[in-house]
């Protein structure tokens, strides 16, 4: 499961420092919205920190864009909607 936080900091378009396994780590790589390392060793996600803090602000606005952007793709209310119906639809037809 992708904690609901990951999705308002996409959401409100905020670059993410991550340090988190699963599903959470996988999605903010695929929206490139930020940098993310594993939960195990601190080492990781200081090195993360250092790297986060070396990047321009114009780097730190893609990476919020980028969040946002995916979180329009792929988070929003109606498609959630739109797939459930679809997927009651096949269900019917069954």
């Amino acid at each position: 499961t992708l904690p609901a936080k990951v999705q308002g900091y996409m959401a409100a378009g905020k670059p993410i420092i991550g340090m988190i396994t699963g599903s959470a780590n996988e999605t903010i790589k695929a929206a490139e919205c930020g940098i993310c390392v594993e939960a195990e060793g601190v080492d990781g996600f200081k090195d993360a920190f250092i790297k986060f803090a070396s990047l321009s602000e114009e780097d730190r606005l893609r990476y919020g864009a980028s969040g946002r952007e995916y979180f329009i793709k792929h988070f929003r209310k109606d498609i959630h909607i739109s797939r459930i119906n679809e997927e009651l639809k096949k269900l019917i037809k069954e």
